[in-house]
């Protein structure tokens, strides 16, 4: 008489199972490991899951390995919706030039408005500039080469540069510049034209102005105001797209 199975042996699952589970927590592991070190692309881990799945297939009880629940509460909330969305390109492009001017220790300030809609770059006049001159010094052209090099890769991101020239308050009187008006308008001219003619920029993208001694960021009445008010700002747009014109033009 045949003995009867008993339910543990019925519902015993084989030993190769036990094998495949291990294997697949190691590999999570492994994956979650990899993203705790790095900045990854949200559409690169994206396409990495999607890989992932369908070489492995899907997890038993009809989860797949992008729908385990995130620990910590909100904290996997927020890492979920860092990694569906993408990185804002303008945002990247001030990231860019901020890294450039770090690395590579030149005198520049660069900031981002609130509303992340503008970026200043900002140079003083010596960087770029000897002084009561309009002629871009040679030490000066790697910087705008890389500038100008950045500003091609976002190109499509960009809605327009308004490079800007300021002067101190101290007079000039020479034949070339009879007064600061001059002289500013002209470095400003001098920085576009070189980005048009030796770098190739659009012109329709660029523009400059010379404002003189009446935009100061600090005193003229010390040494050291003068200096920071003697400069040259590069201020870069943003497009705008259809939504947010249609936002800002239509009532709240």
């Amino acid at each position: 008489m045949a003995r009867k199975r008993s339910n543990d042996e019925e519902n015993k699952s084989p030993s190769w199972l036990t094998t495949y589970g291990d294997m697949m927590s190691l590999l999570l592991i492994f994956f979650i490991f990899l993203f705790s070190f790095s900045n990854i692309d949200a559409q690169k881990f994206k396409a990495m899951v999607a890989s992932l799945q369908a070489s492995l297939g899907v997890l038993d009880g009809g989860r797949s390995m992008s729908s385990v629940p995130a620990t910590g509460g909100d904290e996997g909330q927020d890492l979920e919706q860092r990694t569906n969305e993408p990185q804002d390109e303008f945002e990247a492009l001030y990231e860019d030039i901020q890294r450039y001017m770090q690395q590579n220790n030149i005198a520049a300030t660069v900031e981002m408005s609130e509303s992340k809609m503008e970026i200043l770059l900002r140079f003083k006049d010596n960087v770029l500039f000897e002084s009561g001159k309009a002629d871009i010094i040679p030490s000066a052209l790697p910087v705008l080469n890389n500038i100008a090099g950045v500003l091609k890769t976002y190109q499509e991101q960009i809605g327009g540069v308004r490079i800007e020239g300021h002067t101190d308050n101290v007079p000039i009187h020479t034949v070339m510049f009879p007064s600061n008006w001059e002289l500013s308008t002209a470095r400003a001219v001098a920085v576009l034209r070189y980005f048009v003619e030796q770098q190739h920029l659009p012109p329709e993208m660029l523009s400059a102005v010379g404002y003189g001694e009446y935009h100061p960021v600090a005193t003229n009445d010390t040494i050291e105001g003068r200096a920071k008010n003697r400069r040259v700002d590069i201020v870069i747009t943003r497009t705008w797209t259809p939504e947010e014109i249609n936002g800002s033009i239509n009532p709240q």
